[in-house]
């Protein structure tokens, strides 16, 4: 079994990631967001998607090896539940 590396609010070069999870040769990246009224959850989970490749927290993973795994995750408040997961590979 492999490794599991665990990081809350890693830095990279423009901004943190909110968590990434490091199993082996894969990495996953979340971005959570909090589903706002009148916004749609679909939406939401794109747009948490763009801000990691717009902030570049994928690229010190880019070694060539890595498999990496953008996740948008988005929370519905009211209902005090996920309301969403999108997973993009990179």
């Amino acid at each position: 079994m492999a490794d599991m590396d665990i990081r809350a609010k890693e830095s990279s070069r423009r901004s943190r990631s909110d968590l990434v999870v490091v199993i082996g040769t894969q990495v996953f990246l979340f971005e959570c967001k909090m589903l706002k009224e009148g916004i749609d959850k679909d939406q939401t989970a794109s747009e948490a998607i763009g801000q990691i490749k717009a902030r570049g927290n994928a690229d010190k993973y880019r070694d060539g090896i890595s498999v990496i795994y953008l996740i948008g995750v988005v929370f519905d408040g009211d209902a005090r539940n996920l309301a969403i997961l999108s997973v993009e590979r990179d």
